[in-house]
């Protein structure tokens, strides 16, 4: 399935110590708006998610659901929530059925989720918005997006049992390492160091899997996953026929290509990615040397079967056909 990113508004109400999307002010014009969804359109795309910034505050935001509704793309909203804390833009998008939803929870201690977002009173507008969301909306599946940091990596799966106790209709997590290519330099020590990534966070995604719900993982290098590798982003973008494309409010507002392959020049492996035999399905971590040590990189030895194990894993929730990965 093709999906892609739109980037309607660069305008947020929270200021998040790790945002890699900042503001600038920009907002995309709905005349420009249906000219990239027509774009998409004849692009075969048929999952538009659509972003910011916080898309919310776009003073259309409503009408742009229904176009895109419209134009018959499976549509997923992600936000930092806050705003659904009105019911009457709950209401509003009571008329649309089968929405999905990420919403940005960093920590089940409103203290910490509001120190994370910079943004004091946001755990409680978020969490009423998330009832509202489930209330009043027909159809309405919701995923809680969790930011990994120092602020919260140790209380992963305190996190994932209390949001499960609390909104027991969410339908799966994704969890993410920080996004570090826009990161700014002053703010590198807020980023998880990998062997953090320990049998504690493991213990975590086994404890959403147990729920029945549904796991992404982002970001993270294969080594650190050790049985969840079918639940990693670069997978899905390696084996996956997923083809995304995007379109953000940078400077000169271009579309661009985002190619299967997550690994890019500012990706790196380490030595002992070398003869990893995960190497070929991982998308490695960038950065390597200035924030993360490519010593805790770690060479994974695996079977030709256990390799086709974590394949069969992947194929098993996913619809993609099989590439020729040589």
């Amino acid at each position: 399935m093709k999906s892609a990113y739109l980037q309607i508004i660069r305008i947020c109400n929270q200021d998040c110590i790790f945002c890699a999307q900042p503001q600038n002010g920009k907002i995309l014009s709905v005349p420009e708006i249906i000219k990239q969804m027509i774009f998409y359109k004849k692009s075969s795309v048929e999952k538009l998610i659509i972003t910011g910034g916080e898309p919310t505050l776009h003073k259309d935001f409503l009408k742009i659901v229904g176009l895109a509704q419209k134009f018959g793309f499976k549509i997923i909203i992600q936000s930092n929530g806050n705003q659904f804390n009105n019911i009457e833009l709950v209401k509003g998008l009571s008329r649309f059925k089968g929405l999905e939803f990420i919403i940005s929870l960093h920590s089940h201690e409103s203290v910490i989720h509001d120190q994370i977002k910079r943004s004091p009173g946001s755990f409680e507008k978020t969490k009423n918005g998330l009832f509202y969301l489930l209330d009043n909306l027909q159809d309405v599946s919701i995923k809680i997006a969790i930011a990994i940091n120092i602020y919260n990596i140790t209380s992963i799966k305190d996190m994932i049992e209390s949001f499960i106790q609390i909104f027991p209709s969410v339908t799966g997590f994704v969890l993410n390492n920080l996004d570090v290519y826009n990161i700014p330099k002053d703010q590198y020590h807020i980023v998880a160091d990998l062997p953090q990534f320990d049998d504690n966070f493991r213990d975590a995604l086994d404890k959403v899997i147990k729920s029945g719900r549904t796991l992404n993982i982002e970001r993270i290098p294969l080594c650190y996953l050790k049985g969840f590798e079918q639940y990693a982003d670069s997978l899905e973008y390696i084996l996956g026929n997923d083809i995304k494309y995007a379109h953000y409010l940078q400077e000169d507002r271009k579309s661009f290509f985002l190619d299967r392959d997550i690994r890019t020049p500012e990706t790196a492996y380490g030595k002992n990615c070398q003869n990893c035999d995960l190497k070929k399905i991982c998308g490695g971590i960038p950065k390597l040397g200035e924030i993360y040590d490519e010593n805790d990189l770690e060479t994974q030895t695996l079977t030709p079967h256990a390799f086709d194990i974590i394949l069969e894993k992947y194929y098993s929730i996913n619809t993609s056909v099989r590439p020729n990965l040589g």
